[in-house]
């Protein structure tokens, strides 16, 4: 994300829990712990905080912590399932994979990896 996509994000957050809870040291702080995530998955972070959280409890450097992480353990999951379900599918085209597949006797990387084989023959 950049920095300028998190400074008017955190506009949002300002409007509703009030600008004094937010010093530039602590956005800075607050920036350092979330500058990896997505601009969609820190939207999430910000909605999540104005729709859900009571005003006269603004979230903290703790609770941005909390939910990055919540955030990029959710991406993490949703990766780990999509490699699973792409190692599971048979390589079909005539590429250099295909090829190294047949000398394995396997149709999939899964089955190359799960597979006990004596080597490449």
């Amino acid at each position: 994300m950049k920095q300028a996509f998190f400074v008017e994000e955190m506009k949002k957050i300002t409007k509703v829990f009030g600008t004094q809870n937010y010093p530039q040291d602590r956005l800075r702080l607050i920036w350092e712990q979330v500058a990896d995530l997505s601009e969609w998955q820190f939207t999430k972070i910000v909605e999540h905080f104005c729709a859900d959280r009571n005003v006269n409890y603004p979230p903290m450097r703790k609770d941005f912590i909390e939910e990055a992480h919540r955030q990029r353990s959710t991406q993490k999951e949703q990766e780990t399932k999509q490699f699973a379900k792409m190692i599971e599918q048979p390589v079909t085209d005539g590429s250099a994979l295909k090829n190294f597949l047949d000398q394995l006797g396997a149709r999939s990387i899964k089955e190359a990896i799960f597979k006990k084989r004596g080597g490449v023959k």
